[in-house]
């Protein structure tokens, strides 16, 4: 969900900001997540008296049946469940108030304008914490060797490019351009071929300098400092 979801610093907790075109992509994966979760909280109930068992004879005069949950009721204790919101004002505040709804109608437009220029701002820093971490993954350390990257860094950097187009609701085109130019550098990079090709290493850490310096760089400069952070791994 974080690597799909839209950045945004303002949406509530257990929330994300989705672009609806996502959103049949995340259902999908949940209604799988949901059914193999569900493989494995029949597995767990059926272990469970078992392992009740096990702890009595381990813990003795010390073990408590109250202190844990009657076989019976273990598997509702387990639930798993989401919902798409929509940020509105309720058509019923105008019956009360004509003059608080039209303000409060205000400060959502204004909140709204507030979030797409988060999630601008969001995807040009994310680029970029990418790249940058490509870039240290890609050098070589003070011994001579080349530093150990993991596969999973390029292929989430690939996802999220692929994901882009989607994610860039505004439209803004200098994003469009960055993701462009991006995606063309890490076509047909293999992580395989890095760790033995010191060549094609150093000249994918080239194009991504050229990119970070050229393209990138600029673009951090000419806003608002951030207000949120991403979980790369």
């Amino acid at each position: 969900m974080k690597n799909l979801a839209l950045p945004a610093a303002d949406v509530q907790r257990g929330c994300y900001l989705l672009p609806v075109s996502i959103v049949p992509v995340i259902d999908e994966q949940l209604i799988n997540l949901s059914t193999e979760r569900e493989k494995l909280v029949e597995s767990y109930v059926t272990i469970y008296p078992q392992r009740m068992s096990e702890a009595q004879s381990r813990l003795g005069q010390l073990f408590d049946i109250h202190d844990y949950i009657p076989p019976a009721d273990v598997k509702s204790t387990f639930k798993m469940e989401w919902t798409y919101l929509e940020p509105t004002v309720s058509s019923g505040l105008k019956e009360i108030s004509r003059h608080i709804f039209d303000r409060e109608i205000k400060k959502m437009g204004a909140k709204c304008q507030e979030m797409l220029a988060q999630v601008e701002c969001g995807l040009v820093d994310y680029m970029q914490e990418f790249t940058d971490q490509l870039i240290t993954c890609l050098s070589i350390k003070s011994d001579g060797k080349p530093k150990i990257f993991r596969a999973s860094v390029i292929e989430n950097f690939k996802e999220f490019l692929t994901q882009l187009p989607q994610m860039n609701i505004t439209n803004n085109e200098k994003i469009t351009e960055l993701g462009n130019k991006a995606k063309a550098i890490m076509e047909g990079v293999d992580p395989k071929v890095l760790r033995k090709d010191m060549d094609v290493r150093s000249a994918l850490k080239l194009r991504l300098k050229d990119l970070k310096e050229v393209d990138l760089d600029p673009v951090i400069q000419d806003r608002p400092e951030r207000k949120f952070s991403f979980d790369l791994d």
